[in-house]
């Protein structure tokens, strides 16, 4: 009897635990914390554009309006310009150079009791309060026109990762914690279109107390878009390199010296990531030194929707497609 009591209670306390697994996973919103923007590596995807109203088919004539939805599940706040345009430029009801609305300011993003609330704002075109038609259509041939929406944002994020320095002059098993002078450090970052990779860490012994550091990451594109350099995106004929602004690497005063950076600290994405190589030197007084390396990137960044085609019918007599 008392074997039988003891497997039943065992298997309630399996069933509660199954229950507590199974709540938590299930709950996607709950974000754990850490030092930068408050959230983990995996926790928001950067900028959605969603559009509200867009019409299947229009008649010539016909009048209509798009709401666009912007939100930002980052935990910053960004800056941008949101614009649309339509196609072909001959017959579209929108300027070549598309209608756009500049300055716009999306709040960041909120965690609230393990939760992240992203911030939403929608947004009318035409910009006017009026609306949309196509007149003057072919009697014979129905129009077929495209939307595009998109939004051009800066962005600036900090990429870390707590490192251990040893001094050079000490074996690895006479410091209490670890600290191998090779190894693959655990990047810390915001889920931005740009994300740090394969940050390596190699610390060459010199003379006494002094050392080499050499570090060596990845910077990859890991969203659809385009990268653009800081403070273009109000700008017309831009670049067609994808660079990015290396603003600075942090570790206590070090100062490092990187390649392939060029001279304005931008660099190039080439096939979307570019490997950066770093050195610098280094004097650790002590048996060790445990500090924060933060990385500072800024660029520019453009996300595009293209909207289904639309049809738009003639007035009148039949028409041939």
């Amino acid at each position: 009897m008392k074997k039988l009591i003891k497997k039943m209670r065992n298997i309630i306390l399996l069933i509660l635990m199954l229950i507590t697994i199974t709540s938590c996973l299930g709950d996607s919103n709950l974000i754990p914390k850490n030092l930068f923007g408050g959230v983990s590596k995996t926790a928001g995807e950067g900028i959605r554009i969603e559009v509200l109203n867009y019409p299947n088919s229009l008649r010539q004539g016909q009048h209509f309006s798009i709401k666009v939805k912007l939100t930002n599940e980052l935990y910053e706040q960004v800056e941008g310009r949101l614009c649309i345009t339509d196609s072909p430029n001959s017959k579209g009801v929108i300027p070549a150079e598309g209608e756009c609305l500049d300055s716009i300011s999306l709040q960041p993003s909120e965690l609230i009791e393990g939760r992240s609330i992203p911030y939403e704002e929608t947004f009318n075109f035409p910009l006017n309060s009026g609306s949309y038609s196509y007149e003057n259509v072919d009697k014979e041939f129905a129009l077929r026109t495209n939307f595009v929406i998109s939004f051009k944002y800066n962005v600036k994020t900090k990429h870390g990762s707590d490192i251990c320095l040893k001094n050079p002059q000490l074996d690895e098993e006479m410091v209490d914690i670890p600290c191998p002078d090779i190894e693959s450090l655990s990047i810390q970052q915001p889920r931005t279109p740009i994300q740090i990779t394969n940050v390596k860490k190699e610390l060459v012994p010199g003379v006494g107390d002094e050392g080499t550091l050499n570090l060596q990451f990845t910077i990859q594109k890991d969203q659809d878009g385009r990268v653009i350099d800081i403070d273009d995106i109000y700008k017309t004929g831009i670049s067609q390199k994808e660079r990015i602004r290396v603003e600075g690497i942090q570790l206590g005063g070090t100062s490092f010296v990187c390649s392939p950076i060029e001279s304005d600290n931008m660099i190039e994405l080439r096939e979307n990531e570019r490997v950066i190589n770093c050195y610098s030197s280094v004097s650790i007084q002590g048996s060790h030194i445990q500090d924060m390396l933060i990385i500072n990137l800024a660029y520019g960044f453009e996300q595009r929707t293209n909207l289904p085609q639309i049809e738009v019918e003639p007035q009148g007599s039949q028409r041939r497609v």
